[in-house]
């Protein structure tokens, strides 16, 4: 896209589950990016020995199946967008949104994948 944009380097804003794919982004075309800007991200999700403050992989294992039965649902946005939880027609539009971006099975596997088994060192050289 950026050669399409005639653009040569880009800033790159992530966060959350998308930081990791930013960083790793970067890490492999440090000449095509600016900046690199992580919003609410850590240097891994679960936690680990050398790691206590992540998540505990019971709870991860928790968080995959509640995506998996309700990516994609007014409910599952409202807990996702706690601000916006009032407005149904809102509501129902995200949700599609998210139903049209990813099924809820390739949305689970993302989360395993990228946020699960995710550590800030992979980018290290």
């Amino acid at each position: 896209m950026l050669n399409a944009a005639g653009s040569r380097r880009a800033a790159i804003f992530a966060s959350l589950d998308a930081a990791p794919i930013a960083t790793l982004f970067t890490a492999m075309h440090p000449d095509r990016v600016s900046e690199l800007i992580l919003l609410n991200a850590s240097a891994r999700f679960l936690a680990s020995e050398d790691y206590p403050i992540g998540v505990p992989e019971e709870v991860m294992a928790t968080l995959i199946e509640m995506i998996q039965a309700g990516w994609g649902t007014p409910e599952m946005t409202a807990l996702q967008n706690p601000s916006i939880a009032h407005d149904p027609a809102l509501l129902n539009q995200l949700a599609s949104f998210a139903r049209a971006a990813c099924t809820p099975r390739a949305t689970a596997a993302q989360m395993t994948t990228w946020v699960g088994a995710w550590t800030f060192g992979q980018c290290s050289p």
